[in-house]
């Protein structure tokens, strides 16, 4: 009889335990259960007049925050992103609401919505995500009505074009590329130094592209 007042409550135990993962798996969730890690082809652009010329829109702007997440069921052309072979097909997009505080190329509304890989669901070595305060520098491309039919959320929004190569962080009266592997040649240890450019001049090379 002692043997049974301890086997039965372990099977009990294991039961609920199975009951509890079967649950878990049958109940649809939009909050990540893993993170993946991810890698992404895509086209490199080595200086502001390849991403100007690439782009739809280019502006200057402060990240309000994230406004969404969604995943992306549906085919992209390369085109749309910068991304090789459909690559974003089925990867978790994250939405960003930017306060336009300049446009160089292109038209847009004074705030406006920013899609990029979310990277609190996998980690990609070509992206880091835009966080609330930041001023930054970025070459879009614009989502129209019909393209990306996998993603819902917003019918009209903005891709960054070739992930990180297309942000530049805006340090006062300078900017920094965030993808510097584009730009320079790799340190004696292989790693990269990202390059300071004058933000003036920058501008001055996007507007010159228009």
């Amino acid at each position: 009889m002692k043997k049974k007042r301890i086997i039965y409550p372990v099977i009990a135990a294991m039961f609920a335990s199975l009951l509890v993962m079967t649950v878990w798996f049958a109940i649809p969730s939009d909050e990540p259960r893993a993170i993946t890690f991810t890698n992404v082809d895509f086209y490199v652009h080595s200086s502001v007049e390849e991403l100007t010329a690439f782009s739809d829109t280019v502006v200057i702007g402060s990240v309000k925050g994230v406004v969404g997440h969604e995943i992306n069921n549906g085919a992209n052309t390369d085109e749309e992103y910068g991304a090789s072979e459909n690559q974003i097909q089925g990867l978790a997009m994250v939405y960003y609401e930017i306060d336009v505080t300049k446009t160089l190329k292109g038209k847009t509304e004074e705030t406006i919505i920013v899609a990029g890989l979310d990277t609190g669901q996998s980690i990609c070595d070509q992206v880091t995500p835009l966080l609330a305060g930041e001023e930054v520098l970025l070459f879009l491309k614009e989502r129209t009505e019909g393209e990306a039919p996998g993603l819902k959320q917003y019918e009209h929004c903005y891709w960054i074009v070739s992930l990180d190569n297309g942000v530049f962080d805006v340090l006062d009266d300078t900017v920094q590329p965030r993808y510097a592997q584009a730009f320079v040649e790799p340190n004696a240890d292989g790693t990269f130094t990202a390059p300071t450019y004058n933000l003036t001049e920058v501008c001055e090379k996007i507007q010159s592209v228009n």
